[in-house]
């Protein structure tokens, strides 16, 4: 049985949360039994803290639920503080609280996939140690990145469960070279598996308006940098006239009020409102290209969308899907900071359309366009898994 630790999944907790490790779970159905814990932290109350933290001010221990249980996911609460403090110890207590829930529900693991490596990996790490057993880990970008740099004192650990690994998962090479660089070199097996989306159609390029596409949902425009992203548009608007950024997305009107005042009027970006997520490809492919200059981006499925459906690009440099498209100039990285690389960069998408869609007109057709769609990325997934497990693909013989 595979046993899956991740904090990512739709549960009823969070129905909000993103389908990407839903997704990738599912892919393994039919090949191996699987049972799934759904972890969501909370933060306790001031006074719940220091109580605990009086009883045992190495470990303080504070509440694990079950709060839903299918028979295939575990959705659980665990309660600890905020801003990663004592962020070890409360998930190596969650991970004793986990051993002993499949041990009464006779859950029987051969491999652990953690589904992060610095929040799920330090509870797989404990229960494969406990266990003896091996583990999987995802490295997913944006958090990790981010407690790596804010937790310098679990470095060590975090590259032993790194070095431990049977294989890791890692949705972009950016966090793969990054965790290299802050962990060291691992012997074990690494494989990159692109986050999958339900709109992977190919669509080919088609010349179009100067007409430049973003989306988001709209609560989320500080993240995504929409400020910066509009200062640009109307930098590029004073070369390229008829440059227009459609913004698209849903939010309160609190949200459309503080957008439509940083565009303040200009013929250069436009609020376009919610556009259905089946509807997104073909609304790409009647665009000169698309941007986002996020903040932060652990993959952004929105950028593989858009050039499945025959629209160049502008991203982030150093995150989001940064060393999937080296050297290829429909995919253009930006400093997220710098104004006047993203206007050059919208306007590139507009003067050299012709010659950009053309470029990934012929990426289209490639292995390299292949292995975002969901067939495939389920194959690299289901094959990494086996070969964690030391075996070909296989349901037979892998119950307990």
């Amino acid at each position: 049985m595979l046993v899956h630790l991740t904090a990512d999944l739709p549960d009823a907790v969070d129905p909000g949360k993103s389908r990407v490790v839903a997704t990738h779970i599912a892919s393994l159905e039919g090949e191996w039994p699987q049972h799934t814990y759904s972890l969501n932290r909370l933060s306790p109350t001031g006074g719940q803290f220091a109580a605990a933290l009086a009883r045992n001010p190495l470990a303080p221990a504070l509440p694990i639920a079950a709060v839903a249980n299918d028979g295939k996911t575990t959705t659980l609460t665990y309660i600890a503080p905020p801003k990663g403090i004592y962020h070890r110890a409360m998930l190596e207590r969650l991970a004793e609280w986990i051993a002993r829930d499949m041990a009464e529900k006779g859950v029987r693991p051969r491999l652990i996939h953690a589904h992060k490596l610095t929040v799920e990996g330090i509870v797989a790490f404990a229960l494969a140690q406990r266990l003896d057993i091996p583990f999987a880990i995802s490295l997913q970008g944006n958090t990790d990145e981010r407690i790596m740099r804010a937790r310098p004192d679990l470095k060590a650990h975090f590259a032993r469960i790194w070095r431990g690994a049977a294989i890791v998962f890692a949705y972009a090479p950016w966090i793969q070279r990054l965790a290299e660089s802050k962990l060291g070199p691992r012997d074990g097996a690494t494989a990159i598996l692109p986050c999958p989306t339900p709109q992977d159609a190919i669509l080919p390029p088609r010349e179009a308006p100067a007409h430049l596409l973003t989306a988001f949902h709209l609560r989320l425009r500080k993240l995504k940098n929409i400020d910066t992203l509009i200062a640009a548009a109307k930098r590029a608007g004073e070369n390229r006239p008829t440059i227009e950024l459609q913004i698209a997305g849903g939010g309160e009107d609190a949200d459309f009020a503080a957008i439509e005042a940083m565009i303040g009027g200009s013929p250069h970006a436009q609020l376009v409102g919610p556009v259905p997520h089946s509807e997104m490809q073909g609304r790409m492919n009647a665009m000169a290209g698309f941007a986002m200059v996020s903040r932060r981006e652990s993959f952004g499925l929105v950028f593989v969308e858009a050039l499945l459906a025959g629209c160049p690009i502008v991203y982030p440099r150093h995150m989001a899907v940064d060393g999937y498209f080296d050297g290829l100039p429909f995919a253009i990285a930006v400093d997220p900071d710098d104004v006047g690389e993203i206007a050059q960069a919208l306007e590139r998408l507009v003067d050299q359309q012709a010659f950009l869609k053309a470029e990934l007109a012929k990426w289209q057709q490639t292995s390299e366009a292949a292995r975002f769609r969901s067939a495939s990325i389920a194959a690299t997934y289901r094959a990494g898994v086996a070969a964690a497990l030391g075996g070909p693909l296989s349901a037979g013989g892998l119950e307990d």
